[in-house]
């Protein structure tokens, strides 16, 4: 486990100590349970004999005051009984978002914490993830769904967790060579696809490009010559770039090279050697010649007709939605400011007050027609931030994964955005 020492980071203005502890709202009995399943936490029911008895495993009891031992204590005992110890220095508390749990607990090697949620159960985060999980805002980045674990390849670290609110698995992995990051969402989908740490540890966090597209770079450490690679979300695709296609691609400039984005993984090339293309070209790789790129030829002026056309009228489109409901679900209660864009620049939309969440009524943004409508929401007042800034990630209280088609003449979109 990570030995460093960390010093306490303030929990979203919690004040510590505010919040008492569970245990004093009963007084503490015996322990009755018999949990004949590791990890399986039954409820103390006064008036029901025999003594509850769980054989279900992986059950995950919800938060009742008359517990005997809450979800959070039974996780300390459990890691107490394997060497992992510490004193606890703030008391069983809520967490900001009212949906889990949480002690922060210190030890020889710095400070720790456990959290609970119904869904996610009671996990343990520590070290270097720690930090790092505390600067994505702890339980808004995602509740921890399990202990820090080794990699298989003995070689790093890493935490699971849910973001519960979007539905999104995270992660966070730290080597000490690449140091702590997370990866988030479809691109952590397509990395666990190509063997998790196998393709590489993660040596950035997910990254944004002016034009909105997302990516994480990765290396190697295990392989001979440490070689990078990268992931790249664009337009709901997710594409790999690695080996000498990746080193020739970024000398030539990444996405601002000639040849665009990938638009496909490497393959196998018809004849031999590798290929994979790219919004305006190809990088061929073959064990004879090398490196090889082709830039497309596209024509620069239209052919001219032979016969006078009739001009048409553009046809509508049958995909698409009309408009989104935003609603402000701040967890601190501050203002975020709404950006769009829409293929071609950053537009300020709005400024959206102070909100009661889903209490009130939502903020209704019309989606640009015919225009893939991409979403962040700026959140001015955070730490270290303080400009209206779209491209800045660690400003963005909202940033929508994939970008929705403006169609005028459709329905509204299903899912209300919730900024919290």
């Amino acid at each position: 486990m990570n030995r460093e020492t960390y010093s306490m980071i303030p929990y979203y203005g919690y004040h510590y100590g505010y919040n008492y502890p569970i245990n004093s709202l009963g007084q503490i009995r015996q322990s009755i349970i018999s949990a004949t399943t590791p990890g399986t936490i039954t409820p103390y029911h006064p008036h029901e004999l025999p003594p509850i008895s769980a054989t279900t495993p992986g059950t995950i009891t919800p938060y009742h005051p008359h517990l005997i031992a809450t979800p959070i204590e039974m996780k300390y005992i459990e890691l107490k009984r394997k060497g992992f110890v510490g004193t606890p220095i703030i008391p069983e508390s809520t967490t900001p978002d009212l949906m889990g749990r949480y002690r922060h607990y210190r030890n020889g090697g710095g400070e720790w914490s456990i959290y609970w949620q119904p869904e996610t159960g009671a996990h343990e985060v520590h070290g270097a993830i720690r930090d790092k999980w505390a600067s994505l805002g702890w339980e808004r980045f995602g509740y921890p769904t399990t202990d820090e674990l080794t990699t298989p390849d003995g070689l790093g670290r890493y935490n699971h967790f849910l973001n519960i609110g979007l539905r999104h698995q995270r992660s966070i992995y730290w080597t000490p060579e690449t140091g702590a990051h997370e990866v988030r969402n479809v691109i952590r989908d397509k990395w666990a696809s190509l063997g998790w740490e196998r393709f590489g540890y993660p040596i950035t966090d997910e990254l944004t490009t002016p034009d909105f597209v997302s990516y994480t770079h990765f290396r190697a450490i295990h392989l001979p010559g440490k070689p990078e690679a990268s992931i790249y979300s664009i337009m709901g695709r997710e594409f790999a770039v690695y080996g000498a296609i990746r080193t020739k691609w970024a000398e030539l400039g990444w996405e601002k090279s000639p040849l665009g984005y990938p638009t496909s993984d490497e393959q196998d090339r018809p004849g031999g050697g590798r290929i994979q293309y790219f919004d305006k070209g190809e990088i061929v790789w073959t064990p004879r010649s090398g490196i090889h790129v082709e830039i497309y030829k596209f024509p620069t002026t239209p052919p001219t007709p032979t016969t006078p056309t009739t001009p048409t009228t553009p046809t509508t489109p049958t995909q698409g939605y009309s408009k989104v409901y935003i609603y402000n679900c701040h967890t601190e209660g501050r203002s975020i400011n709404i950006w769009v864009y829409d293929g071609s620049s950053w537009n300020f939309e709005t400024i959206l007050d102070d909100g009661k969440c889903t209490a009130g009524e939502p903020y209704v943004l019309a989606l640009k027609d015919g225009k893939l409508n991409a979403i962040v929401a700026v959140d001015v007042g955070a730490l270290e931030c303080g400009v209206n800034d779209p491209l800045k990630v660690a400003c963005r209280r909202f940033a929508l994964d994939n970008p929705i088609l403006g169609n005028s003449n459709g329905p509204v979109f299903p899912t209300p955005i919730l900024v919290n």
